[in-house]
């Protein structure tokens, strides 16, 4: 009964914080309802916020007598500087929204007295307890080998050498937790992708398919993502094989080449999505951003091979 009744409420609290997301608004920051200061709330829903320990989003108005407020319909939020942050400087409190916790309430005056220091606090320690929750709950589906697709944040976008050449990955946050993702740019999408800089950014929000846990002794939610079951296949969408076939003539350029200069890797503006394998060819001066007139050698979905071989450096000619 108990693990049943631990299942219902950590699904039902997965599912609530995917409907935040999916609909863009504030993300719950754990099992406590926060809501919102807006025109139409009263003192008498203030007061029963504290009453269920309930923590608030409030942007404050305005700064004097050293303290920064926010005035409503019939009651005004204060926080006083040792309330807002360690430091006691209030200078930036205007600048966006804060999740704050009720410490006081003045019923006489109705002044309404929160603190973001503790908000926070609230915050850190609830969405600790989600993180251990929803680590478990992902570990639990994977081993009866069930699929795993939550909605993540791009919180991190990393580069890391590999000789001369580079490659790209990110770190997600998996519901807007403390439950961290890893995945690389190869692991993206079905398309060939060369920078994840070129598809994502920091904030961004994604789709990501959980499929086994990371290795860090340093960190305990942290899971290897991918996108490779979730994305189209450039194939199949641009109907390669029907498109292209053996002696047709393309621009690509030069991406990367093999240590050993045994072959390179080309993109091509015709072949969105997919990177092609090119042979060297004598007297053909092959470096990388270079362009060539390539010949296409071989195309074939079954084996995702599309092979081309240069017959010389592109140059536009000038019109005259």
């Amino acid at each position: 009964m108990e693990v049943t009744k631990y299942m219902e409420n950590i699904n039902q609290l997965i599912n609530e914080r995917i409907k935040s997301i999916r609909r863009n608004n504030y993300v719950d920051s754990g099992n406590g309802l926060i809501q919102e200061i807006d025109e139409d709330i009263n003192f008498d829903d203030i007061c029963s916020m504290e009453k269920r320990n309930e923590n608030l989003v409030v942007r404050f108005k305005g700064i004097y007598e050293n303290r920064l407020t926010a005035t409503f319909k019939n009651f005004t939020v204060i926080c006083l500087p040792q309330d807002f942050n360690r430091d006691g400087n209030i200078k930036n409190g205007l600048s966006r929204k804060y999740e704050a916790a009720i410490i006081k309430i003045d019923h006489e005056k109705k002044e309404v007295y929160v603190s973001c220091i503790k908000g926070f606090e609230k915050i850190q320690a609830e969405r600790s307890s989600f993180a251990k929750q929803l680590d478990n709950e992902i570990e639990q589906k994977i081993k009866k080998k069930e699929r795993v697709i939550y909605p993540a944040k791009v919180i991190k976008i990393l580069t890391k050498k590999n000789g001369n050449d580079y490659f790209t990955f990110a770190i997600l946050s998996i519901l807007d937790s403390k439950v961290t993702g890893f995945i690389y740019a190869r692991d993206f999408a079905q398309c060939w992708i060369r920078d994840l800089r070129n598809v994502c950014s920091i904030g961004d929000w994604l789709d990501v398919e959980i499929v086994s846990r990371r290795k860090n002794d340093h960190a305990p939610y942290y899971w290897n993502c991918s996108r490779l079951n979730i994305t189209e296949s450039p194939w199949t969408k641009e109907n390669i094989d029907d498109r292209f076939k053996r002696g047709d003539m393309l621009v690509v350029k030069c991406e990367t080449l093999d240590k050993k200069s045994r072959w390179w890797w080309g993109s091509c503006d015709e072949v969105k999505g997919i990177e092609l394998f090119c042979d060297f060819r004598k007297g053909v001066n092959i470096y990388p951003g270079g362009k060539y007139k390539c010949v296409i050698k071989q195309v074939s979905y079954k084996d995702k091979m599309f092979k081309v071989v240069p017959l010389e450096e592109f140059r536009i000619l000038k019109d005259y």
